[in-house]
């Protein structure tokens, strides 16, 4: 079931920016509090999730393929209603798709410390720390697709599905 829109669709790259503002300004906010605080400015709450998800996650994703030479990927997971995962595709779903131009573009572009405060909150990073302090290689590894909590793919729509 979709929520009704808070107000007009939100373009996902101005969403996106919001959000890396948000992230930046507040850099003791979590996900939830970067979502609410895109929602207090009218976002949708599906559309305010997935950018406060997503951010970290691709921006981390990009850092340890870039970085440290994992694979890419090009997916990432929402849990159904049912409790099945359901992948999307970064390249087809709008918002991961502007999260993941803003990355790159802040990877190569900089400031390097927006980039790195986004991407240091992410899972994937922390997991590559880990292995990297027990020894292990991550050149050509791959990293799984994240998974993304707090919103259901009944709410994210078809649009950009595998």
């Amino acid at each position: 079931m979709n929520e009704p829109a808070a107000g007009p669709d939100p373009d996902p790259l101005s969403l996106v920016l919001r959000a890396v503002a948000i992230y930046e300004a507040n850099p003791r906010f979590d996900e939830s509090a970067v979502a609410e605080a895109l929602m207090s400015e009218g976002t949708e709450r599906t559309a305010a999730l997935l950018a406060a998800l997503l951010l970290p996650s691709i921006f981390g994703c990009v850092l340890v393929v870039h970085g440290l030479g994992a694979q890419p990927i090009d997916r990432f997971m929402v849990q159904s209603a049912d409790g099945d995962w359901v992948a999307y595709l970064m390249g087809r779903q709008p918002i991961a798709r502007a999260v993941t131009r803003v990355a790159v573009a802040t990877y190569v572009h900089g400031p390097r410390e927006r980039f790195q405060s986004i991407a240091y909150r992410s899972a994937e990073v922390k997991v590559a720390n880990e292995l990297l302090h027990s020894g292990a290689e991550i050149e050509g590894a791959t990293l799984e697709p994240p998974r993304l909590h707090g919103v259901v793919a009944e709410q994210v729509g078809i649009e950009g599905r595998a």
